[in-house]
């Protein structure tokens, strides 16, 4: 599924999908904790844009902490992007199916937003159910291989389902597994689940798994509950015990 993202400022040209799964994986949900995970929510279900626009960070221009240079920058192959995903989707498409046009634009609206839907639920799913841990930007610092796989083991979550429900998923739903062995391809995550899983029954560590409505229904809990004003709990160290 391509989401449109702008790239990062100080790495222009890299993509930026990948960019923030990278710092999932390597500095878990670190820097931007819960709230960059509940900004995504509306974005998720605009095709991608909500998430590109809220991605240039309009806020710091307001308050003047990033330059309206910086932002135009960031804008500009970013509007070049959106323009094209439009006119493709909704013009150049339609207009190919002659008498057909509104059916082809209707059908692609209805297809991107189902689109989007079931991406939003897959990487929620996978990132911030009850038990999904978030990790000050501290625990990096002199951090042990070993801990390393701890935290995206504590970090990530898994959905339950058949061969069918892992493959629409994109094998995402091995979110766990997808952190910690991000090269590996993702149709070795369901024979890799086992070994995992039974390394944490060994050392006492939770194998964070449940069913899609289960899962979901503790994301939307976790939103719901973190777009009000709270207390974050101290963080304690983590520990193999």
């Amino acid at each position: 599924v391509s989401v449109i993202k702008p790239p990062p400022p100080e790495e222009e040209g890299v993509n930026a999908e990948d960019y923030f799964s990278a710092i999932m994986r390597g500095g878990a949900s670190v820097a931007r904790g819960f709230g960059w995970l509940i900004e995504q929510f509306p974005g998720e279900l605009g095709d991608g844009i909500g998430v590109a626009i809220q991605d240039l960070e309009l806020g710091k221009v307001a308050s003047g902490r990033k330059s309206k240079a910086e932002l135009k920058k960031q804008w500009q192959p970013l509007a070049k992007k959106i323009r094209f995903q439009l006119l493709k989707d909704y013009v150049f498409f339609p207009l190919l199916a002659g008498p057909f046009f509104f059916t082809v634009f209707s059908g692609n609206l209805v297809a991107n937003l189902m689109r989007n839907l079931w991406t939003f639920m897959i990487i929620f799913c996978g990132h911030f159910t009850a038990k999904a841990e978030v990790f000050p930007k501290s625990v990096v610092e002199n951090e042990t291989q070993g801990h390393w796989y701890l935290r995206q083991l504590r970090g990530s979550s898994n959905l339950k389902g058949g061969k069918i429900f892992h493959i629409l998923s994109g094998n995402l739903s091995h979110q766990i597994e997808h952190h910690l062995f991000p090269t590996v391809p993702a149709r070795r995550y369901g024979e890799l689940s086992r070994e995992v899983k039974a390394i944490c029954e060994k050392y006492g560590q939770h194998y964070n798994m449940g069913s899609l409505s289960s899962q979901f229904g503790q994301v939307l809990y976790r939103i719901l509950r973190h777009s009000l004003p709270s207390q974050p709990k101290p963080f304690a160290a983590m520990t193999t015990a």
